[in-house]
């Protein structure tokens, strides 16, 4: 039998219709290699499968999928409930920080908050949403945010920022770090799934780089061992962190646990070299492991030196669950070289 993956998407998710996230090249990927992929809209469809790929574009996953996650014993991020900038970020100031550089004025919640605000507008019937204007418009409305979107704004130096972004639980204030070089501004990605990555970075004139507005774009750059570090102290199978090279120190920004920015005429190809990354998440679902190294799918001599599993028919039985667990068990196949070793919280374990 063919291993099962279950991709749990909010009950508001537009799905097929929606973002062009990273997810769903792997959904064509995975299906190439026999994988059998299922999608759940919300958890009325949470069924039973070998590994569950959480994927709620939320900031904060809401208490109820959480309880429900909590009670899955092989889902990918596992209990990785909030990314808000409180929790990521390490370069948070105050109005009265002795930090005497520029700073920048975000959203607490990753793209400007603008996933929770389209989830709120779904949940909302036509009636509903008449009789919300109708309140609104009878009292004073909340103040706007400072910042709008992810058009974040950048100021020379603390006195400068309005005191309405300290007071505003929406907003943070944060050290302003950018990696330059002459009149560019760069900003680098470290995407990820299992053992298999890619590193790249981009420059833009803008000081807020955006992928829009690059105008160069760089792989194969090393991962240095602090974001490593990061990824492993929390817990991530799957996603993207955002980083910096400040002064020569790697400085993270952001973490996403639904990487997007992937257009549909490109996302199978882009995404095929990371879909095996997969398998020794299966293998550790499954209560066995494969020994494996951490592979960038930019370098054809890392490609090759990276262990190759195949599903559907294998040649020879390695991994077989015997774990007591209500999901079915699963078989992959031989690793090159049939090396055999443990994978423990996302990282090999050699034995």
């Amino acid at each position: 039998m063919a291993p099962r993956i279950l991709i749990l998407l909010h009950e508001t998710d537009p799905y097929p219709d929606g973002p062009s996230y990273f997810a769903w090249g792997l959904r064509d990927a995975w299906r190439e290699m026999g994988i059998e992929v299922r999608i759940a809209r919300g958890l009325k469809e949470l069924e039973p499968a070998d590994l569950v790929l959480p994927h709620v574009d939320l900031t904060v996953t809401p208490p109820e999928y959480r309880e429900a996650l909590d009670a899955v014993p092989n889902a990918v991020n596992a209990g990785v409930y909030d990314i808000s900038k409180r929790r990521v970020s390490g370069q948070l100031v105050g109005p009265e920080d002795p930090w005497d550089g520029p700073v920048i004025v975000k959203t607490d919640r990753n793209h400007g908050g603008l996933p929770e605000r389209r989830m709120k507008r779904a949940q909302r019937t036509l009636r509903s949403r008449i009789r919300y204007h109708l309140r609104i418009g009878a009292r004073e409305k909340l103040p706007a945010p400072l910042v709008h979107g992810s058009d974040y704004m950048v100021f020379d130096r603390i006195a400068e920022v309005p005191d309405a972004a300290f007071e505003d639980p929406r907003l943070v204030v944060e050290r302003f770090l950018p990696e330059r070089e002459g009149d560019m501004y760069y900003l680098r990605w470290y995407l990820f799934l299992g053992d298999r990555y890619r590193s790249m970075r981009v420059g833009a004139r803008n000081p807020l780089v955006k992928l829009a507005g690059r105008v160069s774009k760089e792989r194969s750059l090393p991962v240095p061992e602090e974001i490593r570090a990061v990824r492993e102290a929390w817990g991530l199978d799957f996603g993207k962190i955002d980083y910096v090279m400040y002064e020569g120190s790697p400085v993270a920004l952001d973490i996403s646990r639904t990487p997007s920015d992937m257009p549909p005429p490109q996302r199978l190809t882009e995404c095929r070299p990371y879909a095996r990354g997969v398998l020794p998440l299966l293998a550790r679902a499954a209560g066995a492991g494969v020994e494996f190294d951490h592979c960038d799918v930019d370098r054809p001599p890392a490609r090759e030196l990276c262990p190759e599993f195949s599903t559907g028919r294998p040649a020879q039985r390695l991994i077989e669950s015997r774990a007591s667990c209500r999901f079915p068990k699963i078989a992959l196949a031989g690793v090159r070289n049939n090396t055999v070793g443990t994978f423990q919280n996302g990282h090999q374990q050699r034995q």
